[in-house]
């Protein structure tokens, strides 16, 4: 099945868009409201926002397939539980990682 983001350029464009001014505002923040270096906010928000941007590209194949009228409540809030908390993992662990290996700032490591 393909994703429809993906089939569809205008979607995909707007998909981009949203994340796009989603990056810019996360950038904006952490140059007005920290001591981070602008250079570093950039890199910050480009990592994290296109990791996210990835994330939910993919989550929309495992949502598409969830059954909400054979499942009870208390299923579908444990399964989203877990799914939030994965996905949350994931793109703090894999933002560090990157971040990590690309910026060797001692205060933003500490940030």
């Amino acid at each position: 099945m393909i994703h429809p983001f993906i089939k569809n350029r205008t979607s995909f464009a707007i998909y981009g868009l949203v994340w796009l001014i989603i990056a810019l505002i996360h950038s904006l923040v952490l140059i007005y409201f920290t001591t981070v270096d602008i250079g570093i906010s950039i890199v910050d928000s480009i990592v994290f926002n296109s990791i996210y941007f990835l994330l939910g590209l993919a989550l929309w194949y495992p949502t598409n397939f969830i059954d909400f009228e054979h499942r009870s409540f208390s299923s579908i809030l444990a399964n989203h539980s877990l799914g939030a908390t994965l996905t949350a993992g994931i793109w703090v662990g894999l933002g560090f990682l990157i971040l990590n290996a690309v910026i060797k700032d001692q205060d933003y490591l500490v940030f």
